[in-house]
């Protein structure tokens, strides 16, 4: 069946070059064929010719449109239109040059160190300042939308090359207008980025972004990973131990100020959080001016970093800034019609890395198969405890990243466990079990969560017995050895 023709026009803009691709969604480069066109150049995000009949894709794709539609702020990537043309639905973004932050942790943790406090906090404060108007964001009722982002983590922070700061990829927020629903013990975001709300499968509220946020601040000062884990299951181990180690200890020059501050966004119990964004915001652009000596007749202290922060990223990328623009000035060039391979740039560009695949671009899911962007933990096997016939016949783990995470999708297969165990070793372990059992969105996902139990009941291969049945099995199989053995004796003897 040969492939549906590319599209040439959606909305104002002409379809340009393919710059990227994934799952869900192709992108492309567009190109402002009309004066009504916002900008002339922006990044086209258009869902899969095969997905656009599955009800279940296109209301997650819509559901992002809608909300990133509202959102208008400056630290905020910015959505230009969306809408159908023919058979495609699309969402035309502003195209920013830069790298997302985790390529700066990355970068300055190989060269032993890390990023300039003052810059850090700016940064952040930047990020909770987007947050704080998602979090804020009604609708043309006055209704309170209650958008999460749920996503908060350095892969989804984008610097540009001028040090701008913005929040991207809205694809697993919430809201109460979503159309897409997750499935009953289905945890959105990133392993390492999760929440101890979101780990539990408690209810969530702003303050979940405060703590991933917080989590990031942690990482971006320290030059560590905060609970990152050799597996998803101490991962998740970790996150719901807290344990938060004081940075001061191992540098003393760590601001207390700046800890007092990220300690604070941590709090296990999110009532001792800062209760919104807005007021991590204000004690961080505190912490800024009081470093900068902030006062009449200086420059303005958002000005002295954002300048810092543009040096820092012509330092730890030398070169690429010019690479970009060259590439952009090719993938535009209108002389020659846009070739059928995806033309990368040649540095990360925000919602097109997100797309990635890797390089042979495997098929995309088949419809009702989840998004490659959640964790799933079942909220039946968080009470903990020791090994029980139901916990240990639930010994599996898979945990999916967000696309535009830099860990792969993984599967994890823990062998059958003895005979005892910690409590939050059970309780984790069994907590990430539930991504095999029930890992589709919605109506699909509840569906396969009770298809599931039923086919491991019924002999499930991939299913680990309960500790007594395989005693009893090992029991079993020695007298019949032991049988065996006895009557070949008996036949030699005669």
């Amino acid at each position: 069946m040969p492939a549906p023709p590319r599209p040439t026009r959606l909305g104002p803009y002409d379809v340009g070059v393919k710059i990227g691709g994934g799952g869900m969604a192709t992108i492309y480069l567009g190109l402002g064929a009309r004066k009504d066109a916002l900008e002339k150049l922006a990044a086209l995000k258009v869902i899969k010719d095969e997905l656009v009949h599955d009800e279940q894709h296109v209301a997650m794709f819509l559901d992002e449109a809608r909300i990133l539609s509202r959102l208008a702020h400056p630290h905020i990537i910015r959505t230009l239109e969306f809408g159908v043309s023919g058979q495609d639905r699309f969402i035309a973004m502003e195209l920013l040059l830069g790298r997302p932050l985790e390529d700066l942790w990355q970068r300055t943790a190989d060269r032993g160190k890390t990023l300039d406090f003052t810059v850090s906090a700016w940064l952040a404060a930047r990020v909770a300042e987007g947050l704080h108007h998602a979090h804020e964001l009604r609708d043309e009722n006055g209704t309170h939308l209650q958008v999460i982002h749920r996503d908060v983590n350095p892969s989804n922070i984008f610097i540009t090359y001028t040090g701008q700061v913005k929040l991207i990829d809205f694809g697993l927020a919430k809201s109460i207008r979503r159309r897409a629903k997750s499935a009953e013990g289905i945890v959105k975001g990133k392993v390492p980025y999760l929440s101890p709300e979101q780990v539990t499968e408690a209810s969530i509220d702003r303050r979940s972004d405060v703590y991933t946020l917080g989590t990031t601040l942690w990482e971006l000062t320290t030059g560590k990973r905060l609970f990152k884990r050799k597996s998803d299951v101490e991962t998740i181990m970790a996150i719901r131990r807290a344990e938060i180690p004081d940075p001061r200890e191992a540098n003393p020059e760590y601001p207390d100020a700046l800890w007092a501050i990220v300690k604070r966004s941590l709090a296990p119990d999110r009532s001792d959080r800062y209760p919104t964004a807005e007021a991590m915001r204000a004690d961080l652009d505190k912490l800024v001016k009081s470093r900068l000596g902030d006062a009449p007749g200086k420059p303005r202290a958002g000005a002295v970093v954002k300048r810092r922060l543009e040096e820092t990223m012509n330092d730890l990328f030398p070169g690429e800034r010019e690479r970009q623009l060259a590439w952009l000035l090719a993938a535009t060039d209108h002389t020659t019609p846009p070739p059928s391979h995806t033309v990368r740039p040649p540095a990360p560009l925000p919602e097109v890395e997100a797309q990635r695949d890797p390089p042979n671009e495997p098929p995309p899911p088949e419809p009702g198969a989840p998004r490659e962007a959640e964790v799933v933990v079942a909220p039946d096997a968080l009470d903990g405890g020791e090994s029980s016939s139901e916990a240990s016949a639930a010994r599996e783990t898979q945990a999916r990243t967000t696309p535009s995470a830099a860990a792969s999708k993984t599967t994890l297969k823990t062998a059958r466990p003895r005979a005892k165990r910690t409590k939050d070793e059970a309780s984790a372990t069994s907590a990430a079990k539930r991504a095999k059992r029930g890992s589709g969105e919605a109506g699909a996902g509840a569906a396969a969560s009770g298809a599931g139990r039923e086919g491991r009941k019924a002999g499930d291969p991939d299913r680990i017995a309960p500790s007594r049945s395989s005693g009893a099995t090992r029991v079993g199989i020695a007298l019949v050895v032991a049988l065996v053995v006895a009557l070949a004796l008996y036949a030699a003897l005669r």
